[in-house]
């Protein structure tokens, strides 16, 4: 399943809703190609967050992992700990949903961004 494509208002308008705005760089250095497949994926989890099958809480929880990442991203001095931590938590979520196949390779590009 992929992210579907929408105008950008309507994903504008997820990314709000959801308490998270993420950015990237033009043309980043080589050392900040990871940090960037980073925020694609966390847009991707951020947008089809709403659909995704889970209880109140746990999307609540998701969002607040989402924004910790975000919070790391963008300190001076990043926690490496509290970024794999969170994604580990948003990848367990992820890999708990019924018929988890569907989002497959969400959990696999966060197996390969935070072994």
């Amino acid at each position: 399943m992929e992210a579907q494509r929408t105008d950008g208002d309507d994903v504008h308008r997820s990314m709000v809703s959801a308490g998270l705005i993420f950015t990237a760089s033009v043309n980043p250095p080589a050392g900040e190609l990871r940090v960037q497949e980073l925020q694609r994926l966390l847009w991707q989890v951020a947008v089809m967050l709403p659909e995704m099958p889970l209880r109140d809480t746990d999307r609540a929880e998701a969002r607040a992992e989402l924004r910790t990442v975000q919070a790391q991203l963008g300190s001076p001095r990043p926690k490496l700990t509290i970024l794999r931590e969170s994604l580990h938590t948003i990848r367990g979520m992820l890999a708990g949903i019924p018929d988890a196949a569907g989002y497959g390779y969400l959990v696999q590009t966060v197996d390969q961004l935070a072994p």
